[in-house]
């Protein structure tokens, strides 16, 4: 069967990407046995990154991250082999307008290489990496479709470019897809209807507890606290995370050249006001309109 789970880290902030990521397994027919992916204790590496990367920092994301990614190809030497690879060749577009998302990645940045090599050669091999996936939108480019969109369609576009994606890996193939729940929607059935092109849905339940539904031999499941119950929802969740702080390091290190004394920031809205009135003058003499900087939503 194909398990694959998909979550996002920062649709909340007031500053930095939003970013949606996937990962989809091959595994014997038992959903449970994703949690053996790095053997008995892959719980305590991989889980939800909200608590993670407080925890463990930037390393705690990287090395299970790259460790998987080494089921699945060679590892990314840079932040654009490191995009494409995921799918994403639409980010390192719309990066190209932000001077702060110019810099190059290095890969791995936090991690020792040999912490990921470690990790990789505990994977258990009944258990496949078969991809994984992330698309990224900048402030800028969230400004442009909230124009036009409520932000609950604008992420809704991300989740179900994944849905899609890992729905069509193998049609023969019986797959399971597990999103963590964001908000309060509670119906689905008319979106993965439009998504599927088909009237076809079979509704198993719908509420606050979660949403599931069934399309030709796909199972698509929404549900609340996913990233700590489904390991590639959490696996998702890790790369989610890891792509938002990593954009938000080049952020805070692209105005901290600027700006003297800068403390950097998360991007939420409790900090964003200070770190804005600490930057005003920097997005002045660059000429920067204040749509490519913060959220409008």
């Amino acid at each position: 069967m194909i398990f694959a789970g998909i979550d996002e880290a920062g649709l909340g902030p007031a500053l930095g990407v939003l970013s949606v990521a996937g990962a989809a397994l091959r595994l014997p027919p038992s959903p449970n046995e994703a949690w053996n992916f790095f053997g008995a204790d892959t719980k305590k590496i991989v889980g939800d990154s909200k608590a993670i990367f407080p925890a463990k920092g930037l390393a705690g994301l990287e090395v299970p991250i790259l460790a998987a990614w080494q089921n699945w190809r060679s590892l990314p030497r840079d932040r654009d082999e490191f995009f494409t690879a995921l799918g994403d060749a639409n980010f390192l577009r719309l990066a190209r307008e932000i001077p702060w998302h110019a810099a190059a990645w290095q890969m791995p940045l936090a991690a020792k290489s040999a912490s990921i090599a470690a990790l990789a050669a505990r994977r258990t091999p009944a258990i496949e990496l078969l991809t994984l996936q992330a698309r990224a939108l900048t402030a800028a480019e969230l400004n442009r479709q909230f124009a036009a969109a409520k932000k609950s369609a604008v992420e809704w576009r991300l989740v179900a470019a994944l849905i899609q994606k890992f729905a069509a890996l193998d049609p023969s193939a019986a797959t399971v897809i597990v999103v963590d729940k964001q908000g309060g929607r509670h119906f689905y059935a008319p979106l993965l209807a439009e998504l599927f092109a088909s009237p076809l849905i079979e509704t198993v339940r719908e509420g606050a507890a979660g949403s599931e539904y069934v399309v030709a031999n796909c199972r698509v499941i929404f549900s609340p606290r996913a990233d700590a119950n489904f390991f590639p929802v959490a696996l998702a969740s890790m790369l989610a995370k890891y792509i938002r702080e990593r954009c938000m390091s080049d952020l805070n290190a692209w105005f901290a050249a600027r700006c003297a004394n800068l403390r950097p920031t998360a991007g939420y809205h409790g900090d964003a006001p200070r770190f804005y009135e600490a930057v005003k003058s920097v997005l002045d003499r660059e000429r920067i309109p204040r749509e490519k900087f913060w959220r409008s939503r």
